[in-house]
């Protein structure tokens, strides 16, 4: 059935297409259609933290906490919302959004387009205030494109002071290719300045560090050292890579695109590398959370092979559609 709503949804334009989706999501919710079903609650824990199940919905797919109840009422145990910066803004000019169908990727040059932090703030409360227990809420964050990097811990360290009172858990970005010069606080001194200032303001949420996966290794050189100094308590294993090499059959298409970030199918055999090395060569103790290109119940039961504790879905919902979620909870 999701085949063929699939099909009709992509002769629009993809921004247009996933926000039409939702907003007929939320109607769903709305009249009862769409509703949680018990039986996905298999609580785990983690790193310190209780989730409801091990599937969650990664950043992007929700930039400002407008359909909660949406991802709740599928079945997901979490989601990261955003990335959030602390002023509302554009993002990148469109178009800024790509399938690339043949190889079920996709291609995004969104530039941390939000709202910004009240108007999340806002959202994520209203949601606190009707009392679920049973889904996760963590939010995303990531500096202006227009604050210079030697200032970006004031981004990080203003939005953890906002966010604490109705975020479970926040992540640090600081690995989108889509923002000029973000990556550039991968550096250690520049990451352990934002992971301090994020602690003093909210010393009690859960941090995440979300990584690249195209300059992952000289981050995995001080991941523990910055671990066993308490500045971070999970790992996201990984971001969206500018790799076009990886693309089987979109390769040229994608050129034509331009720059941007990829993520879907193509990205699931490098994040399983990097996974697996994390483990053999970093930690076995940090808390990973796997993400790219996770399409199946088989998928998933390489990332937990791999050595990730949570996993969390992006592409493959735009592809497959709400189903997705019931099977990778269901895969033990």
């Amino acid at each position: 059935m999701y085949r063929l709503i699939r099909d009709l949804l992509f002769l629009l334009p993809p921004e247009q297409a996933h926000y039409l989706t939702l907003t007929i999501a939320s109607l769903l919710v709305k009249i009862g259609i769409l509703r949680r079903k018990e039986e996905l609650n298999r609580w785990v824990e983690v790193g310190g933290m209780r989730f409801p199940n091990r599937v969650g919905i990664g950043a992007g797919l929700d930039k400002n906490g407008e359909f909660l109840e949406v991802w709740r009422s599928i079945g997901a145990g979490f989601i990261e919302v955003g990335t959030v910066t602390p002023r509302p803004q554009e993002g990148n000019p469109k178009p800024r959004l790509f399938r690339l169908t043949k190889d079920y990727a996709i291609l995004n040059r969104m530039g941390f387009n939000n709202k910004g932090a009240e108007y999340v703030y806002r959202r994520l409360a209203e949601f606190r205030d009707k009392g679920y227990d049973d889904f996760v809420v963590g939010v995303s964050i990531g500096k202006n494109k227009d604050t210079p990097n030697n200032l970006a811990h004031k981004d990080y360290e203003f939005l953890a002071e906002k966010m604490r009172e109705v975020a479970s858990f926040l992540v640090v970005n600081v690995s989108s290719p889509n923002t000029e010069g973000l990556r550039d606080l991968q550096a250690k001194e520049s990451l352990k300045t934002i992971l301090t200032s994020v602690k003093e303001k909210a010393s009690e949420i859960p941090l995440w560090i979300k990584i690249s996966p195209d300059e992952y290794r000289r981050v995995f050189e001080f991941l523990p050292e910055l671990y066993q100094q308490g500045l971070f308590q999970f790992v996201v294993l990984t971001n969206t890579t500018v790799r076009k090499d990886i693309l089987k059959h979109s390769r040229e298409q994608a050129e034509r695109y331009g720059r941007g970030g990829i993520s879907g199918k193509p990205l699931f055999p490098m994040v399983l590398s990097i996974i697996k090395e994390f483990r053999e060569k970093v930690s076995e103790e940090i808390p990973v959370v796997g993400v790219g290109g996770i399409f199946s119940c088989d998928d998933a039961k390489k990332m937990y092979q791999a050595g990730a504790n949570l996993i969390e879905v992006f592409t493959g919902l735009v592809y497959k559609g709400n189903s997705l979620i019931e099977e990778l909870v269901r895969c033990e």
